[in-house]
């Protein structure tokens, strides 16, 4: 099996007076790289909960494939959110 990668990555918007720290996600890429946010795993507050999911449904993957066939797969991202 052949793990998927990202294609395009848009980092996230936030405002440097909210928390900071990785919001994880549990996301389901599909066989065409888009990925699906199940749910969130580890969060900071609300506001950074919602820009990472909203960043990361924008991200593109190249798919995860299995005899060289596409699959889904199911993974944990992390998007870190620090103001250094």
């Amino acid at each position: 099996m052949t793990p998927p990668g990202i294609v395009h990555r848009l980092e996230p918007l936030y405002r440097a007076e909210q928390s900071q720290g990785p919001v994880v996600l549990d996301v389901v890429v599909q066989e065409d790289g888009t990925p699906k946010i199940v749910r969130v795993i580890q969060s900071q507050s609300w506001k950074l909960d919602e820009s990472a999911i909203t960043a990361v449904e924008q991200w593109r993957f190249s798919p995860a494939t299995k005899d060289g066939m596409p699959v889904r797969v199911r993974l944990n991202v992390a998007v870190d959110f620090n103001t250094r």
